[in-house]
């Protein structure tokens, strides 16, 4: 599809709540987020990692797994050194998931190779003996140039069983940053293609993850700030006669309350239509660009740059005004091309638009370039960091309560809303207690905006959202096509506060108008507070 990540952080993932302190990586198996282990300012500059990976991305119990890391430096590499960190993942009732360093695992240097002072270095290290289940694992790489100087890059994983069912799975993440400040990307396997095929699915999702998102110029340099999960659950995205792929409406139930921001549908068939609906796409396992364009979507509110697009201008890479455009471009003249407003029940209105990129149409909010992803150019790379700062200066309630050698990580307290919509209206069917993250709020705008209010009616928190009833489908590379359903479902997690009262949503339709609804959830959110005084198990 042409339109459009848990949890890994301090030193996990998503509900985990374990991490050695940070402050003491020499024995604690922590890192600094891929930057300098010496007070070199130049070193940075002089060695660069070109890729830090593994293989398989989720080695089952015991089974050999492949580190392998490429890298240059301008004044030669002489060392690698490869250093594991094992954990074990277990569940507490009463914090969720913990991660201990386990008794007799791999804690140090595994394994160090001397190089005779190359300008550039790709090498694999083969780690025959696996790990055993429910492994929770952070690998390092130190690259030691020529004149001594050391630069390291961590990587988090699973390995082994998970003690979690088909609940989600790290298998990448380069954050140590807290859940509410990492964007957490999830990976849902086709039931009509990955039915009892989990490891065909994962070694699609090397191609899916190494050769794009990783090498994507969005991500090669912000690595650090995402997590990617998977789920051996399937789900249903059938091909229709009309030669149709049709997103699932809903998640898999086991991803219900899961800290998790963006949704890949991944499927095999070669030749079909795409579908996204808020932040779910569907996409072919090696559809690089598809998936850089659906990203561009989800991840950071990109919108569409192509002509006889019809997704949403609540955006900053496109204009609504020549002259406006103009003036941000530094004077130069701006593209103009159309976007259509899809009216249900009206006619479809054509509208002019401007971008910034005359002189580079390979932009991939342009052309995606499916196989061949298209680099984000330098308007919407502009908007791309806006959203990393913002995301780095976002709030966060989840805090190291035990640093030490056994210490715990608090995630917030949510109250987890699940709301339908049909031809009666919203509803609010479901809120229960969880401990999770909110979720992810970049969004300036939205079909939706969803408030807890006080009783003062003031508002306690507000999130942004696409209308669930909205899907896009792509046509082709000059068109795609909006439907609008009926009924939809939105499942969304805010921060818990005892004196809540009333849930709003402000819908802007999509012929422009606005409608308000208001819901009493006075009793519903009392209920709660004896939640967290004795968390769910999860």
């Amino acid at each position: 599809m042409k339109n459009i990540f848990a949890i890994l952080v301090m030193c996990f993932s998503l509900p985990f709540i374990g991490c050695d302190d940070k402050k003491n990586s020499d024995n604690n198996g922590e890192g600094d987020r891929g930057v300098l282990t010496t007070n070199d300012l130049n070193s940075q500059e002089k060695t660069t990692f070109l890729h830090v990976r593994h293989s398989p991305l989720h080695p089952q119990d015991k089974k050999p797994i492949n580190f392998s890391v490429k890298a240059k430096n301008k004044d030669g590499i002489r060392k690698i050194n490869l250093e594991i960190f094992e954990h074990a993942l277990t569940e507490d009732a009463k914090k969720g998931r913990v991660i201990t360093r386990r008794q007799n695992g791999r804690w140090g240097q595994v394994s160090t190779r001397n190089y005779a002072d190359v300008k550039e270095v790709s090498d694999s290290f083969l780690f025959e003996e696996g790990f055993p289940q429910g492994t929770y694992l952070i690998y390092r790489f130190t690259i030691e140039s020529a004149k001594g100087v050391k630069v390291s890059r961590d990587v988090r994983m699973q390995a082994g069983t998970s003690p979690f069912g088909n609940k989600e799975v790290l298998i990448y993440s380069a954050s140590a940053d807290i859940p509410s400040r990492t964007f957490n990307l999830c990976f849902i396997p086709s039931k009509q293609h990955y039915a009892s095929k989990t490891a065909a699915f994962l070694k699609d999702l090397e191609t899916t993850l190494y050769e794009g998102i990783l090498s994507s110029n969005m991500v090669v340099n912000r690595s650090d700030e995402w997590a990617f999960y998977y789920t051996p659950e399937t789900a249903d995205v059938g091909l229709t006669t009309e030669n149709k792929v049709i997103l699932p409406k809903y998640l898999p139930s086991v991803l219900k309350g899961s800290p998790l921001d963006i949704y890949a549908y991944i499927h095999n068939y070669a030749q079909c239509r795409d579908k996204k609906v808020g932040k779910r796409f569907s996409t072919e396992f090696d559809s690089r660009g598809t998936i850089m364009h659906e990203i561009g979507h989800a991840a950071f509110s990109l919108s569409d740059e192509y002509n006889n697009s019809t997704s949403a201008d609540k955006s900053c890479n496109v204009y609504t005004d020549a002259a406006l455009c103009k003036t941000k471009n530094n004077g130069k003249d701006c593209r103009v091309f159309n976007k259509w407003v899809k009216v249900k029940g009206g006619p479809d209105i054509k509208l002019k638009r401007f971008s910034f990129d005359t002189l580079t149409p390979n932009c991939v909010m342009r052309k995606d370039g499916d196989e061949v992803s298209q680099p984000y150019q330098k308007k919407c790379m502009s908007c791309i960091e806006a959203k990393y700062t913002k995301l780095n200066n976002r709030s966060g309630k989840s805090v190291i309560v035990n640093p030490g050698a056994n210490p715990t990580f608090q995630l917030e307290e949510v109250v987890l809303i699940k709301l339908v919509i049909d031809q009666s209206g919203w509803k609010a069917v479901e809120l229960e207690g969880a401990f999770s993250t909110p979720t992810l709020d970049l969004q300036e705008e939205g079909d939706l905006k969803v408030s807890l209010l006080g009783p003062d009616k003031k508002s306690f928190h507000t999130l942004n959202v696409d209308d669930p009833r909205i899907s896009y489908i792509d046509e082709g590379p000059e068109d795609n096509e909006l439907e609008i359903e009926d009924e939809g479902e939105l499942i969304i997690r805010l921060p818990y506060g005892q004196d809540v009262k009333f849930l709003t949503i402000q819908e802007i339709t999509i012929d422009g108008k606005q409608k308000l609804t208001q819901i009493d959830i006075t009793n519903q959110i009392s209920k709660l507070k004896s939640s967290f005084a004795t968390p769910p198990t999860k």
